[in-house]
């Protein structure tokens, strides 16, 4: 079925962030917003896969247990949250904000795609939310 093969490919580009945070590493700024433009990347680089999970979402709405594949309640969406909330500590940053950065990285995805948006803005937009947040703590 589409909406599995969908989170599988997605799966395929979570595991590069992962393993990239997954050492025991500081972080800093600059580099976490360098690793998420990176997955953004990874991500508009399947446009038609992209393309077809915003597509499928609106359309999905009457189907909650679908739907769910392809958003924050599936294994991808759990696995996202735990590849920020690593990378957010590695960055000492405050881990109650991964689904802002999951978020904040689905958007972005959707605009490069949707709007053509570049890789310099969007690191411009995520160190600017992270150090952000580090104010607000």
């Amino acid at each position: 079925m589409i909406v599995e093969s969908l989170a599988s490919r997605t799966l395929t580009d979570t595991r590069v962030l992962a393993d990239a945070v997954n050492t025991e590493e500081a972080l800093t700024v600059d580099e976490l917003a360098d690793l998420l433009v990176t997955l953004v990347n990874g991500l508009a680089g399947r446009e038609d896969d992209m393309r077809a999970r915003y597509a499928l979402i609106l359309e999905l709405r009457d189907r909650p247990d679908l739907l769910a594949t392809l958003t924050e309640d599936s294994e991808v969406g759990n696995r996202s949250l735990d590849i920020a909330r690593t990378a957010l500590d590695r960055a000492g940053l405050p881990t109650g904000r991964a689904e802002e950065v999951v978020g904040l990285t689905d958007s972005l995805t959707f605009r490069r795609i949707a709007l053509r948006g570049t890789a310099a803005t969007e690191h411009r937009i995520f160190e600017s939310y992270l150090r952000g947040i580090t104010q607000s703590t």
